[in-house]
């Protein structure tokens, strides 16, 4: 089982190099030693291992493994180099591109791609017009990550806007004859407005392709008014019903929501209808259309009427409201909580009936709305909340979370209190929340030495993910990576060669294949859960549409955790529809509950760890919403 390295008198093996990717090792000798073996499946494993470290001092070995004989090596180390500095500007962004760059001649496609990809984490001077050059590249692997590439530039604030040159190239790749490589490259302009694209977005709206057709869409809804009006009618009959929810989507940005008519009351998606009832929340809306859509058959659909109803009527809503507040369904009540704060004299009334709700969700939901109204009793609430000592979790957190909307320094005693009692490791991403809150009191009058000396405190705190944000808040020296443990029963256990899960909902079945190799730890952890009966019961407590549908929890508010956190294992898998990924608070936090990407999702790629896909009833996946319970899990 063990491997003795040429010339480095080292013994190591796969689970050698897991142990240190796992640990975090900032300077591993076997990660290093591990590079001269003569097994290009352990140099690739180990060059795999010193990116999920986060260490940039395998960046030498990194880059010296670009010219490894073997592709497979070659391809992880151009990967781990682009992860490297994902999280943060690279100062040696140009030192690493000029290694990089000359990788997107490489004899092997995938090498190409992974190089393209680092390249749009890095971001470096002069590399933009390289990127767009790619779009035209033979291979259509490289094309793909080209179109990416130049959207992450933007969205990680590498770049600050397209050239001309870039624009033009992604222009014509939306005629390109690969249909991922065309979505792509609409979707480089789904998060900026770029006018002068308007007419080809408007014609990628009619691709073959639902990917395009949607993201095209996307697109042209951040030109808002200025949208060409004619993609509208068509999309709004589009046979996919996540096109058709997109589509509603960009009636409402771009103030066209009378093209709404009855259709949408009998649209069979629910996505659909509850995206109409959000984009008749603007007052030009079809006011009894409407009202329709709060009678509707699904509570997903009821809960975003509601809310848009609180917009339109205000006050007239009061005794509604009152019987909304009081419905049997928690995420209605959750969701006509964060409504009542729409309504200007009654909505104080409604919130204090929502503070005393039973479910600790709809009291975090109503807790949340009221830190957005000023006054001295909102703080004296938000206070409270953090110094009760047996206030649960989603309460403590909620308030939290809302310091940062208050101008308040006397907040910062409460903060104080909070932080030093939530040591434990369930209490995580409260503690993550507070560097956020004694950062933003640092910067008020009076509040400024308490609260700097709070995160000072902080560098100490058990948790990496902690001690990182608050030097980053400092500007201090960044702690070491390594993180609270991942348990080590799943990091011995030889992960299984393949292994799928089914899902027994209320909608149906759904089918996961587990990326065992990818991502071993999340995978085993998992199996566990499964095998334990843990997600027996369990709810999905998050929709959002034409995005995730994420369950798993045990407490059923997005809070709870199995009682351990599991070390990321970021991968090259990407996040397309139907990829199962694990949900976290912070670096190193993931747990129980997971996530399924309802369309693609690329700049959650890198990020996140996906460890699965839906093989199958992914049109269950589709039906979720909040409450459906997961009635069994089984491994097959």
């Amino acid at each position: 089982m063990l491997c003795l390295l040429s010339g480095c008198g080292v013994a190591t093996d796969s689970l050698a190099l897991r142990r240190e990717a796992d640990a975090r090792a900032p300077r591993s000798v076997a990660l290093k030693a591990a590079l001269n073996s003569r097994d290009q499946n352990l140099r690739a494993q180990a060059v795999a291992a010193m990116g999920r470290t986060g260490s940039k001092e395998y960046a030498p070995a990194l880059r010296s493994a670009l010219r490894d004989e073997d592709a497979r090596v070659r391809y992880e180390a151009a990967f781990a180099l682009g992860q490297l500095w994902i999280e943060d500007p690279a100062p040696a962004a140009v030192e690493i591109a000029s290694d990089l760059i000359p990788a997107i001649a490489d004899a092997a496609p995938t090498v190409r791609a992974a190089a393209v990809e680092a390249l749009g984490k890095l971001g470096a001077p002069d590399l933009e017009p390289k990127l767009a050059g790619l779009l035209s590249d033979p291979e259509a692997l490289v094309r793909r990550e080209a179109s990416t590439a130049l959207f992450r530039l933007r969205y990680l604030k590498r770049l600050t806007a397209y050239s001309s040159t870039t624009v033009q190239a992604l222009v014509e790749a939306f005629d390109d004859p690969d249909a991922e490589t065309r979505w792509r490259a609409v979707y480089a302009f789904s998060r900026w407005p770029e006018p002068g694209v308007a007419t080809e977005l408007a014609r990628a709206a009619e691709d073959e392709s639902p990917n395009v057709r949607l993201f095209a869409l996307r697109s042209l809804a951040q030109l808002e008014a200025k949208a060409p009006e004619e993609p509208l009618e068509a999309a709004l009959r589009d046979p996919d019903e996540r096109v058709r929810a997109e589509a509603v989507a960009l009636a409402k940005k771009a103030g066209r929501t009378k093209r709404l008519g009855d259709a949408v009351l009998k649209d069979p998606d629910a996505h659909v209808r509850a995206a109409a009832a959000d984009a008749l929340g603007d007052a030009e809306g079809n006011l009894a259309l409407l009202e329709e859509l709060a009678k509707d058959r699904s509570g997903f659909v009821r809960a975003a009427a509601i809310a848009s109803l609180a917009k339109r009527s205000g006050d007239a809503l009061e005794s509604r409201m009152r019987d909304w507040i009081r419905d049997a369904d928690p995420w209605l009540r959750v969701r006509a909580c964060a409504a009542a704060g729409e309504l200007p004299k009654s909505g104080a009334k409604l919130l204090d009936l929502c503070l005393k709700d039973p479910d600790a969700r709809v009291r975090a939901s109503a807790l949340e709305t009221l830190a957005k109204v000023p006054g001295g009793e909102v703080d004296v609430a938000l206070s409270v909340a953090l110094t009760d000592e047996a206030a649960p979790i989603e309460i403590v957190g909620t308030a939290m979370d809302s310091v940062t909307k208050r101008k308040t320094p006397e907040l910062t005693a409460a903060v104080a209190k909070a932080y030093k009692r939530s040591k434990g490791r369930e209490w995580v991403e409260v503690r993550e929340s507070a560097v956020d809150a004694a950062e933003h009191l640092a910067g008020l009058p009076g509040a400024g030495d308490k609260a700097g000396e709070l995160l000072r405190e902080m560098l100490k705190d058990p948790a990496p993910s902690v001690r990182l944000k608050a030097a980053k808040a400092l500007k201090a020296e960044p702690p070491r990576a390594a993180s609270q443990g991942s348990p080590g029963r799943f990091l011995e256990a030889e992960p299984p060669a393949s292994a799928l899960v089914t899902l027994e909902t209320e909608k149906g079945l759904i089918l996961i294949q587990l990326a065992t190799d990818l991502a071993p730890v999340h995978s085993a952890s998992f199996l566990d859960l499964v095998r334990r009966g843990f997600y027996d019961g369990k709810t999905i407590h998050r929709v959002v549409s034409n995005f995730v549908v994420q369950g798993g929890d045990p407490r059923g508010s997005g809070w709870g955790d199995p009682g351990y956190a599991l070390r990321d294992e970021i991968g090259p898998l990407k996040f397309a529809r139907g990829t199962v990924g694990m949900a976290k608070a912070g670096r190193d936090t993931g747990g129980c509950q997971f996530f399924v990407t309802l369309v693609p999702t690329p700049h959650l790629d890198g990020r996140y760890t996906a460890f699965g896909r839906v093989v199958g009833g992914m049109d269950v996946v589709d039906r979720l919403i909040p409450g459906d319970v997961i009635l069994r899990a089984n491994v097959r």
